[in-house]
Protein backbone atom coordinates (compact mmCIF):
# COMPACT_ATOMS: atom_id res chain seq x y z
CA UNK A 1 0.00 0.00 0.00
CA UNK A 2 1.19 3.46 -1.16
CA UNK A 3 0.36 6.85 0.55
CA UNK A 4 0.08 9.81 -1.10
CA UNK A 5 -0.36 13.98 -0.81
CA UNK A 6 -3.90 14.65 -0.41
CA UNK A 7 -4.96 17.95 -2.59
CA UNK A 8 -8.91 19.44 -2.25
CA UNK A 9 -10.83 22.72 -3.94
CA UNK A 10 -13.35 24.19 -1.78
CA UNK A 11 -16.64 27.01 -3.17
CA UNK A 12 -17.27 30.30 -1.95
CA UNK A 13 -20.13 31.15 -0.46
CA UNK A 14 -22.88 29.36 -1.39
CA UNK A 15 -23.95 31.89 -3.86
CA UNK A 16 -20.85 31.31 -6.31
CA UNK A 17 -20.41 28.67 -8.46
CA UNK A 18 -18.64 25.96 -7.72
CA UNK A 19 -11.40 17.06 -10.89
CA UNK A 20 -8.10 12.08 -13.09
CA UNK A 21 -6.52 8.59 -13.07
CA UNK A 22 -3.50 8.86 -11.49
CA UNK A 23 -0.97 10.60 -13.31
CA UNK A 24 -3.59 10.98 -15.88
CA UNK A 25 -4.18 15.00 -15.56
CA UNK A 26 -0.36 15.45 -17.17
CA UNK A 27 -0.86 17.33 -20.12
CA UNK A 28 2.45 15.66 -21.96
CA UNK A 29 4.13 12.32 -21.44
CA UNK A 30 3.78 10.63 -18.43
CA UNK A 31 6.19 9.41 -16.10
CA UNK A 32 6.83 5.53 -15.83
CA UNK A 33 3.10 4.60 -13.80
CA UNK A 34 3.26 4.97 -10.17
CA UNK A 35 7.34 4.64 -9.31
CA UNK A 36 8.48 6.92 -6.85
CA UNK A 37 6.49 9.42 -5.95
CA UNK A 38 2.43 8.76 -6.40
CA UNK A 39 0.46 11.74 -7.45
CA UNK A 40 -1.22 14.10 -5.31
CA UNK A 41 -5.08 13.99 -4.64
CA UNK A 42 -6.32 17.15 -5.22
CA UNK A 43 -9.64 18.62 -4.55
CA UNK A 44 -11.62 21.69 -4.95
CA UNK A 45 -15.28 22.14 -3.03
CA UNK A 46 -17.96 24.69 -3.85
CA UNK A 47 -17.65 26.20 -0.81
CA UNK A 48 -14.44 27.94 -1.57
CA UNK A 49 -14.15 27.45 -5.76
CA UNK A 50 -14.80 31.12 -6.65
CA UNK A 51 -15.84 29.39 -10.65
CA UNK A 52 -18.92 30.88 -11.47
CA UNK A 53 -21.19 28.41 -13.10
CA UNK A 54 -24.88 28.51 -14.77
CA UNK A 55 -27.94 27.98 -12.18
CA UNK A 56 -28.44 24.40 -10.75
CA UNK A 57 -31.19 22.25 -13.03
CA UNK A 58 -33.48 20.31 -11.68
CA UNK A 59 -32.35 16.81 -10.85
CA UNK A 60 -34.38 13.46 -11.18
CA UNK A 61 -33.29 10.16 -9.55
CA UNK A 62 -30.85 8.05 -11.77
CA UNK A 63 -32.02 4.80 -9.87
CA UNK A 64 -34.17 3.58 -12.86
CA UNK A 65 -32.29 4.47 -15.82
CA UNK A 66 -29.63 2.85 -17.67
CA UNK A 67 -25.77 4.26 -17.48
CA UNK A 68 -26.36 5.00 -21.27
CA UNK A 69 -29.56 7.32 -20.53
CA UNK A 70 -28.17 8.44 -17.35
CA UNK A 71 -25.31 10.28 -19.17
CA UNK A 72 -27.53 11.36 -21.87
CA UNK A 73 -30.06 12.92 -19.50
CA UNK A 74 -27.28 14.71 -17.76
CA UNK A 75 -25.61 16.05 -20.26
CA UNK A 76 -28.17 17.16 -22.90
CA UNK A 77 -29.43 20.49 -21.68
CA UNK A 78 -25.52 21.75 -21.22
CA UNK A 79 -25.01 24.70 -23.93
CA UNK A 80 -21.57 23.92 -26.07
CA UNK A 81 -19.46 26.56 -25.42
CA UNK A 82 -16.86 28.19 -27.62
CA UNK A 83 -13.47 28.88 -26.39
CA UNK A 84 -11.82 30.61 -29.16
CA UNK A 85 -12.93 31.62 -33.16
CA UNK A 86 -10.31 32.88 -35.21
CA UNK A 87 -11.51 35.23 -38.50
CA UNK A 88 -8.10 34.67 -39.77
CA UNK A 89 -8.23 30.61 -39.98
CA UNK A 90 -12.05 30.61 -39.84
CA UNK A 91 -11.41 27.81 -37.17
CA UNK A 92 -13.01 28.06 -34.25
CA UNK A 93 -12.36 25.42 -31.00
CA UNK A 94 -15.58 24.32 -28.69
CA UNK A 95 -16.23 22.26 -25.07
CA UNK A 96 -18.94 20.31 -25.28
CA UNK A 97 -20.26 17.66 -23.23
CA UNK A 98 -22.80 16.24 -25.95
CA UNK A 99 -20.21 15.36 -28.46
CA UNK A 100 -20.23 11.86 -29.68
CA UNK A 101 -17.40 9.70 -28.41
CA UNK A 102 -15.15 7.98 -31.19
CA UNK A 103 -12.61 5.92 -28.72
CA UNK A 104 -10.66 5.64 -31.90
CA UNK A 105 -10.28 9.30 -31.67
CA UNK A 106 -9.78 9.14 -27.72
CA UNK A 107 -6.89 6.44 -27.88
CA UNK A 108 -5.18 8.81 -30.88
CA UNK A 109 -4.92 11.75 -28.67
CA UNK A 110 -3.61 9.41 -26.04
CA UNK A 111 -1.02 8.37 -28.05
CA UNK A 112 -0.11 11.60 -28.86
CA UNK A 113 0.73 12.82 -25.07
CA UNK A 114 2.70 9.68 -24.55
CA UNK A 115 0.45 7.59 -22.53
CA UNK A 116 0.92 4.14 -21.70
CA UNK A 117 -1.62 1.76 -24.29
CA UNK A 118 -4.91 1.39 -23.26
CA UNK A 119 -6.95 -1.56 -24.73
CA UNK A 120 -10.25 0.58 -27.13
CA UNK A 121 -12.69 -1.71 -25.25
CA UNK A 122 -11.41 -0.49 -21.85
CA UNK A 123 -11.88 2.64 -22.72
CA UNK A 124 -14.76 2.31 -24.49
CA UNK A 125 -16.48 1.47 -20.99
CA UNK A 126 -14.58 3.81 -18.60
CA UNK A 127 -15.77 6.70 -20.80
CA UNK A 128 -19.41 5.88 -21.70
CA UNK A 129 -19.67 4.64 -17.93
CA UNK A 130 -18.34 8.53 -16.54
CA UNK A 131 -20.94 10.66 -15.43
CA UNK A 132 -19.50 13.48 -17.60
CA UNK A 133 -17.92 13.48 -20.37
CA UNK A 134 -16.08 16.75 -21.78
CA UNK A 135 -14.44 17.17 -25.11
CA UNK A 136 -12.76 20.17 -26.73
CA UNK A 137 -13.00 20.12 -30.30
CA UNK A 138 -11.73 22.54 -33.38
CA UNK A 139 -13.89 22.55 -36.35
CA UNK A 140 -14.80 25.27 -39.36
CA UNK A 141 -16.73 28.33 -37.40
CA UNK A 142 -19.14 28.15 -40.15
CA UNK A 143 -23.08 26.80 -40.30
CA UNK A 144 -22.57 24.78 -43.62
CA UNK A 145 -23.61 21.25 -42.96
CA UNK A 146 -21.41 20.15 -45.28
CA UNK A 147 -18.28 21.86 -43.65
CA UNK A 148 -18.61 20.71 -40.51
CA UNK A 149 -15.68 18.40 -40.10
CA UNK A 150 -14.07 18.73 -36.35
CA UNK A 151 -11.14 16.98 -34.56
CA UNK A 152 -10.69 16.42 -30.65
CA UNK A 153 -7.71 18.02 -29.05
CA UNK A 154 -8.53 17.85 -25.43
CA UNK A 155 -10.86 15.70 -23.37
CA UNK A 156 -11.70 15.76 -19.33
CA UNK A 157 -14.11 13.14 -18.11
CA UNK A 158 -15.82 12.63 -14.55
CA UNK A 159 -16.65 10.26 -12.30
CA UNK A 160 -18.97 10.68 -9.44
CA UNK A 161 -21.56 9.29 -6.87
CA UNK A 162 -24.40 11.53 -8.78
CA UNK A 163 -24.37 13.67 -5.40
CA UNK A 164 -21.74 14.48 -3.45
CA UNK A 165 -18.52 13.70 -5.02
CA UNK A 166 -17.13 13.76 -8.11
CA UNK A 167 -13.48 12.85 -9.58
CA UNK A 168 -11.86 14.25 -12.95
CA UNK A 169 -9.71 11.68 -14.62
CA UNK A 170 -8.02 11.67 -18.12
CA UNK A 171 -7.00 15.38 -18.70
CA UNK A 172 -5.47 15.71 -21.90
CA UNK A 173 -4.94 18.11 -24.59
CA UNK A 174 -3.16 17.64 -27.99
CA UNK A 175 0.71 18.83 -28.11
CA UNK A 176 -0.08 20.98 -30.64
CA UNK A 177 -2.70 22.95 -28.99
CA UNK A 178 -0.36 23.04 -25.63
CA UNK A 179 0.44 26.51 -24.21
CA UNK A 180 -2.63 28.23 -25.05
CA UNK A 181 -4.74 27.98 -21.80
CA UNK A 182 -6.88 25.04 -22.82
CA UNK A 183 -6.38 22.88 -20.43
CA UNK A 184 -7.10 25.49 -17.92
CA UNK A 185 -10.34 26.35 -19.95
CA UNK A 186 -11.60 22.19 -19.57
CA UNK A 187 -10.79 21.80 -16.56
CA UNK A 188 -12.77 25.09 -15.48
CA UNK A 189 -15.95 24.56 -17.87
CA UNK A 190 -16.19 20.74 -16.40
CA UNK A 191 -15.99 21.98 -13.13
CA UNK A 192 -18.57 24.40 -13.78
CA UNK A 193 -20.98 21.31 -15.55
CA UNK A 194 -20.48 19.66 -12.31
CA UNK A 195 -21.38 22.34 -9.87
CA UNK A 196 -24.26 23.13 -12.57
CA UNK A 197 -25.55 19.43 -11.69
CA UNK A 198 -25.19 20.16 -7.80
CA UNK A 199 -21.73 17.85 -7.59
CA UNK A 200 -19.95 20.13 -5.32
CA UNK A 201 -16.59 18.41 -4.05
CA UNK A 202 -14.68 17.63 -7.03
CA UNK A 203 -11.09 15.79 -6.81
CA UNK A 204 -8.05 14.68 -9.19
CA UNK A 205 -4.55 13.04 -8.86
CA UNK A 206 -2.07 15.42 -10.07
CA UNK A 207 1.92 14.06 -10.48
CA UNK A 208 3.89 16.62 -8.52
CA UNK A 209 4.81 18.82 -11.48
CA UNK A 210 1.37 20.03 -12.63
CA UNK A 211 0.34 20.36 -8.75
CA UNK A 212 1.07 24.22 -9.06
CA UNK A 213 -1.16 24.43 -11.96
CA UNK A 214 -4.28 22.88 -10.17
CA UNK A 215 -3.70 25.03 -7.12
CA UNK A 216 -4.02 28.11 -9.40
CA UNK A 217 -7.58 26.50 -10.47
CA UNK A 218 -8.62 26.96 -6.37
CA UNK A 219 -7.28 22.87 -5.63
CA UNK A 220 -5.35 22.27 -2.38
CA UNK A 221 -3.83 19.25 -1.53
CA UNK A 222 -3.78 17.53 2.04
CA UNK A 223 -7.83 18.81 2.11
CA UNK A 224 -8.37 18.91 6.35
CA UNK A 225 -5.74 16.61 6.59
CA UNK A 226 -6.84 13.85 4.37
CA UNK A 227 -4.27 11.42 2.51
CA UNK A 228 -4.86 9.98 -0.21
CA UNK A 229 -4.21 6.12 0.28
CA UNK A 230 -3.52 3.44 -3.16
CA UNK A 231 -3.33 -0.11 -3.20
CA UNK A 232 -1.44 -2.05 -5.69
CA UNK A 233 -2.07 -5.97 -5.34
CA UNK A 234 0.07 -7.19 -7.65
CA UNK A 235 2.99 -5.03 -6.38
CA UNK A 236 3.69 -1.00 -6.88
CA UNK A 237 4.51 -1.05 -11.21
CA UNK A 238 1.50 -3.40 -11.42
CA UNK A 239 3.36 -6.79 -11.85
CA UNK A 240 3.36 -10.20 -9.83
CA UNK A 241 6.29 -10.21 -7.86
Amino acid sequence: TTMAMTMTMTTKASSASSSSHHGHCRFKSRSKAMKGQPPFLMSVRKKNCGIRHAPQRPRTSSCSRDLDATWKNESEDEPDVVIVRSKKSGKKIVFSTRRRLDVKEISRLCDKVGWPKRPEEKLKIAFENSYLVAQMYICNDSDDKKNKEDRLIATCRATSDHAFNACLWDIIVDPEYQGQGLGKAIVSHSIRALLARDVANVTLFADKDVVKFYERLGFVTDADGVKAMFLYPNGEDGEEE
